[in-house]
């Protein structure tokens, strides 16, 4: 105990009702650095866990609006390509995922039911995307002969 405290719990003992008004503010303030403080963090919002790719939705990663890499990004070029989770749309044509396949250097093989034109049909792209995440190479299968075409993410 410090001589402070020691005076207060002495003159409390023997009765005497006199407490010198600067000791009992020095006396709270030494009392108030010995509680230990308890501080409750603020509640953290949780993050939503990051997408991954299910069988036919692809993750967030190939998400958005790509043009060919001279392009202007303009909604009429006809290299546009718009991904969501569940569907590929280009100038023309557009359809629906219906598979993906994850290969082991991280390409992606995208099965797609497709119209437009007044016709249907299937087919399935590569997906290669630069580690940037900036630049996506998209070209069809061996079967189709489709090479790959460069493509930028547009803002």
């Amino acid at each position: 105990m410090t001589a402070v405290a020691a005076a207060l719990a002495l003159s409390a003992c023997s009765g005497e009702a006199e407490i010198d008004p600067e000791a009992s503010e020095e006396a709270a303030g030494e009392a108030e650095m010995a509680t230990p403080q308890v501080y409750e963090s603020p509640k953290m919002e949780s993050a939503e866990p990051p997408q991954l790719a299910t069988a036919d939705t692809l993750d967030p990663t190939y998400h958005g609006v790509w043009d060919y890499v001279e392009g202007m990004c303009d909604p009429m070029s006809d290299m546009r390509l718009e991904i969501s989770g569940d569907r590929l749309e280009f100038y023309e044509s557009g359809g629906d995922i219906v598979n993906i396949e994850r290969e082991s250097n991280g390409d992606r093989l995208v099965t797609v039911a497709m119209s437009g034109e007044g016709e249907t049909w299937d087919t399935t792209f590569r997906f290669e995307m630069d580690s940037s995440g900036q630049f996506l190479i998209v070209s069809g299968t061996e079967e189709d002969g489709f090479d790959g075409v460069p493509r930028k993410r547009c803002s």
